[in-house]
């Protein structure tokens, strides 16, 4: 498809001069806000209006004479809004290519210039508005995108780190097409124009072997939740040096902190001018024990810190590559098929084959893979739960439920009579508390037997009696349960 070669950094270059030679002193008239990933801005000069489309999709600002026709909301986006106030009767400037990641578009106002960046970050593709001389975020047209890509409103924009691929040369046009076409003076972005008026909008599906690529997607789609919960998991650790200051503080003053109280206010007992901390604690325990609690906390956040931030870059790069990956399947690059092949393996083609053989089936449980590669099913509700202990677990895995609270049946899958591993079992365990009433509680104690030793009991949904059973106590605080979390994928119907 055409918008391949818009990560052409010659391309993308033509595009940019193009634009600037057209549209320098052009007026804004008037902003559309399309969709999250598309901008329509209507640019006037010399008695001429051509329309610039910022489009974070495809990762381009491109001059076109077909705008995306839509009926004007009763309650437009705020982003529209925020472009409106800011942009309109501004007037172009400049045009920057930032590798292949991103594309700035500089417009000068009597205030302060002004940019918009269509920043092109795979699954977290966004179209902002920048303060130009702080170059800090003023408005984004997802701001839900915003966490995932590291970003900030009221920070400074930071390209993302996206890898170069290799793309096919764009084919040539017939002259006399560029000539008589509206675009004329803009050979590029006439040249784009024609190609995806008369490319088919599925040529890729042809290219690529279509389960690969589902393959991939997924994969994509897995990464995506790890990236996500690794983020959840060191923002919710960032509070580790408030916890250790209020710990050190109560901790020179035991005799003054209050007791039976949800949370404490502690000042410092040196500096009148110190700021107070607030902090939560157990009201059923004391004050030193909530001391050593708070410390304890606050030694858990740091090492969630020093844990996960790794993980996380290693994370983000993969996400990186294979959304690279999937723009350069979808372009028919004939390299990309043996990488796609090596990086998802037999397996994951496999299951996706097998999805693909019929309709989908909706499967009563949630897949996660735990940190030893074993798998864990948890049931959505009380008839999936029967189903998933009774017709799919086998007899030897793993079958563990939240004690004394309502919650999935969940089952660790082994192969054989192999016994499970520790680290398999508290991570289910984990898994069990999650998805239980008791997952609003600290601490959580998970029964857990084998699914043999599991019987329904008759007339009713969901319920059981287990033989054999034994307990392990468990705390939703564990920063694995975030990752593991970002692991649920689509669950295939063969344990």
């Amino acid at each position: 498809m055409a918008r391949a070669f818009f990560h052409d950094p010659a391309v993308m270059a033509s595009l940019a001069a193009e634009l600037v030679a057209w549209g320098r002193g052009a007026r804004v008239q008037k902003v559309r806000v399309v969709s999250p990933v598309l901008v329509e801005v209507e640019l006037h000069k010399d008695g001429t209006t051509r329309l610039l489309q910022l489009d974070a999709q495809r990762g381009c600002a491109v001059v076109t004479t077909r705008g995306q026709r839509r009926a004007e909301d009763q309650q437009p986006p705020a982003f529209q809004g925020l472009l409106r106030k800011h942009l309109v009767n501004t007037r172009l400037e400049a045009v920057t290519v930032l590798g292949t990641a991103a594309v700035e578009v500089l417009f000068v106002t009597l205030a302060a210039p002004l940019k918009v960046v269509v920043d092109w970050a795979g699954a977290h593709a966004n179209i902002l508005l920048l303060h130009a001389g702080r170059g800090v975020v003023m408005g984004a047209s997802d701001p839900t995108a915003l966490k995932p890509r590291g970003l900030r409103m009221g920070q400074p924009f930071v390209v993302a780190p996206v890898p170069a691929v290799e793309m096919p040369r764009m084919p040539e046009v017939d002259a006399a097409a560029l000539v008589n076409h509206p675009l004329g003076d803009m050979p590029t972005h006439a040249a784009l124009e024609l190609l995806e008026q008369v490319t088919p909008k599925a040529a890729a599906s042809v290219v690529v072997d279509v389960p690969l690529r589902r393959a991939v997607r997924a994969q994509r789609d897995k990464q995506r939740r790890l990236v996500a919960g690794l983020q959840r998991d060191i923002s919710n650790a960032g509070g580790a040096a408030a916890l250790r200051t209020a710990a050190q503080r109560a901790n020179t003053q035991l005799a003054d902190v209050p007791r039976g109280v949800e949370q404490w206010t502690v000042v410092d007992p040196y500096d009148a001018d110190a700021p107070a901390v607030t902090v939560r604690v157990d009201p059923a325990a004391g004050p030193r024990e909530n001391v050593e609690k708070l410390f304890h906390r606050a030694r858990r956040m740091d090492k969630t810190v020093t844990l996960a931030a790794p993980r996380l870059v290693e994370a983000q790069q993969k996400l990186l590559e294979l959304d690279a990956l999937l723009l350069a399947l979808d372009a028919g690059d004939a390299a990309a098929a043996p990488r796609a092949a090596l990086l998802v393996g037999p397996t994951g083609v496999q299951r996706v084959v097998e999805h693909a053989k019929g309709p989908a089936r909706r499967q009563p449980f949630r897949a996660y893979t735990t940190s030893t590669g074993h798998r864990v099913l948890a049931g959505k509700g009380a008839a999936d739960n029967d189903q998933l202990t009774h017709k799919v677990a086998r007899g030897n895995d793993v079958f563990l439920h939240a004690r004394d609270a309502t919650g999935a049946h969940v089952i660790l899958v082994l192969e054989g009579s192999a016994a499970a591993p520790d680290a398999a079992m508290r991570e289910a365990a984990l898994l069990a508390a999650h998805h239980s009433e008791a997952r609003g509680h600290g601490v959580v104690d998970v029964r857990h037997t084998l699914v043999k030793h599991v019987r329904k009991v008759p007339g009713t949904k969901g319920l059981v009696t287990l033989a054999k059973e034994r307990v392990l106590r468990v705390s939703l605080e564990d920063p694995r349960l975030a990752v593991l979390l970002g692991t649920e994928m689509p669950a295939s119907t063969r344990l």
